[in-house]
């Protein structure tokens, strides 16, 4: 009896031992290849997505104005680093950001319709490869507040950034976060 038990028991260890090696080999073959992140970029695609609970009587940027505007500073923020370059060996960026704009007193029936600070998400992927489709990296930040210097903080609370161009800081500020992002990634 002793002897039929170390039988099975060397069985099921063999095939334990078999099927831990296979799935070894198939989890290893399926991983990303790894390759380095240069120090260029250029930019593949900027999508922005705007949200907001009201509608003010103001009129602010439209989204494909907000993505336009996003899309420059970032370019221009991505210069002024000597990150930025149109050649074919440069990785590209794919970077969708969610932009939520907010009002002072949004919540009230008669908001004033001023801007107050949006919080956004974005996430950046570094594309490369032939086709540039292989993503080499991922950055993701949910939920960032704009913050802006104490005077904007006082302009904000009295409800004096009621303009078009007001909003174009925010825009600045978040393509500047964007770049420190793929900054990291070097």
């Amino acid at each position: 009896m002793i002897k039929i038990w170390t039988n099975q028991f060397k069985k099921r260890l063999s095939s334990i031992l078999v099927i831990g090696f296979i799935a070894g080999a198939v989890g290893c073959s399926g991983g990303v290849k790894k390759e380095s992140i240069g120090e260029n970029f250029n930019i593949n695609i900027v999508s922005l997505t705007l949200l907001q609970q009201i509608t003010p009587s103001i009129t602010y940027h439209s989204e494909p104005e907000l993505q336009r505007l996003l899309t420059k500073h970032i370019r221009k923020n991505l210069t002024l680093q000597g990150m930025f370059s149109t050649k074919p060996s440069a990785n590209m960026l794919n970077i969708k950001v969610v932009y939520r704009r907010h009002f002072l007193d949004e919540i009230n029936p008669t908001s004033s319709g001023a801007l107050a600070y949006p919080i956004y998400d974005f996430d950046i992927n570094v594309m490369q490869g032939h086709n540039k489709r292989d993503v080499l990296a991922n950055v993701s930040q949910q939920g960032l507040l704009f913050k802006g210097r104490y005077i904007m903080n006082i302009d904000v609370e009295a409800g004096r950034l009621d303009k078009k161009s007001d909003e174009i800081v925010f825009i600045d500020g978040i393509a500047k976060e964007i770049v420190r992002s793929i900054q990291t990634l070097k």
